[in-house]
């Protein structure tokens, strides 16, 4: 396993020694920040090394002062950063309105955003839909909603849980594929915790994707973006590190209430945010810092309702530690993150619970009410579901086709299909 510390270290020793060899900053940003621009894989964006994530601009927690986006959204562009992430799914659309409402006046070549589909409403019945029609209408809804003619990056969002990968290969894929060609669209991406679903549908998937986001894998309490970058990095894609901050983990505040992770990490955690505050260090700070370094990372995004905390979350992530923070990492990271190491993820426990409470068979019932005048295709969904039990932990359920082997999967995008998929999280949930 990766020491942070000692990586921590080789990379912010190879940052500054190199800094000077590196292409000057863009004109509009020169003497503003210190940001970094990368080029996100094969596309030719090049983003920032620090990202901006709208989910908090959703107002999924609590309502932000009046003005208060807007004064966000105008210091982070001011500061250098380009890209701009947001999703349907933040808010029930409030994040794209906010941030179309935001971005008005402010030159299109100037910022990149992205936004995702098949991810969608609270309510478990309508959460999740892969479907090839629906994220036809999700690109345009999005589109409406962020008052542009185009965006840069449309993502497929959490595709772990799928109710098959199959889904998103002969559906979601396809339909945004549509979307580029209409000029909607400039590149593909995939979303989601799981990084062997992530590595499983790259490999399915022949080249259609061009990005890959996924979440509190390069923290200071777990690492193991590391372990997949190689064959990431075989597929060429522009990696997006997000959730710095370990989605509240590692903050003083502690992480939320439907947090995933279980009660060691949580308690790791616990302990060291409380030795940093013991010694006047700030562990989010630390935080941002050391995500700022994920190697073969082209951009990381953080994400806040508040202004005074943009700043202050900007300002972390362009700091050099002082000594007493270069000590105090040292420790939490002998004492209280090595220890994690080997059971640092919480991997298949949201997608359990999943389909623990929903399950296929509400699945299917929501879809074949009738069982006596199926057609072949919901006909194999309720064999599968009567065949497959729950998945465990250790397995998840993108890795078991919902249909049985002796028939073939349905591509039709009208046709009712296993392509939505129906997922009840105790509350909604944030990437910083």
């Amino acid at each position: 396993s990766t020491n942070p510390t000692s990586l921590f270290c080789l990379v912010c020793c190879c940052f500054l020694m190199f800094r000077k060899t590196l292409a000057p900053l863009p004109q509009q940003v020169r003497g503003v920040s210190s940001l970094l621009y990368r080029k996100l894989g094969r596309t030719e964006m090049n983003v920032s090394h620090l990202g901006f994530g709208g989910s908090a601009l959703g107002t999924m927690f609590a309502k932000m002062p009046p003005g208060e986006a807007q004064s966000i959204v105008n210091l982070v562009l001011q500061k250098g950063i380009n890209y701009i992430d947001t999703a349907p799914w933040y808010g029930d659309g409030r994040s794209e309105q906010v941030l179309g409402a935001a971005l008005q006046g402010v030159p299109r070549s100037s910022y990149y955003i992205s936004t995702k589909v098949a991810r969608y409403k609270p309510n478990p019945v309508e959460m999740f839909d892969f479907r090839g029609e629906r994220t036809l209408r999700s690109v345009d809804e999005s589109l409406e909603r962020l008052g542009l003619k185009y965006i840069d990056l449309v993502q497929v969002h959490d595709v772990e849980f799928a109710p098959s990968l199959d889904v998103i290969v002969h559906e979601t894929l396809p339909a945004l594929k549509q979307a580029q060609a209409a000029g909607k669209a400039r590149y593909i991406g995939i979303t989601g915790y799981s990084l062997p679903v992530l590595l499983d549908l790259l490999d399915r998937c022949g080249g259609a994707v061009d990005t890959v986001l996924t979440y509190c894998h390069f923290t200071l309490n777990d690492t193991t973006l590391l372990e997949h970058l190689p064959r990431l990095q075989q597929h060429g894609v522009g990696i997006i590190n997000a959730a710095p901050l370990s989605m509240g983990l590692l903050t003083p505040g502690g992480p939320p209430s439907w947090h995933p992770a279980p009660a060691h990490i949580r308690q790791a955690c616990a302990d060291a945010v409380a030795y940093c505050q013991g010694r006047g260090v700030d562990i989010t700070r630390l935080a941002m810092m050391y995500s700022m370094h994920a190697p073969g990372v082209a951009t990381t995004l953080f994400g806040t309702a508040s202004l005074a905390d943009t700043k202050k979350n900007l300002a972390s992530a362009l700091a050099r530690p002082t000594p007493e923070e270069t000590e105090c990492l040292n420790h939490i990271t002998a004492k209280y993150f090595a220890p994690l190491r080997g059971r640092e993820t919480w991997e298949g426990l949201e997608v359990a619970k999943y389909w623990g409470k929903v399950g296929r068979a509400l699945l299917r019932e929501r879809l074949y009410p009738s069982s006596s005048s199926h057609n072949s295709s919901s006909t194999h969904t309720a064999n599968a579901s009567q065949s497959h039990p729950a998945p465990s932990h250790s397995h998840p359920p993108t890795h078991r086709p919902i249909h049985s082997s002796s028939h073939t999967h349905s591509h039709g995008h009208t046709s009712p299909h296993p392509a939505t998929a129906h997922v009840q999280h105790p509350s909604p949930q944030t990437r910083s």
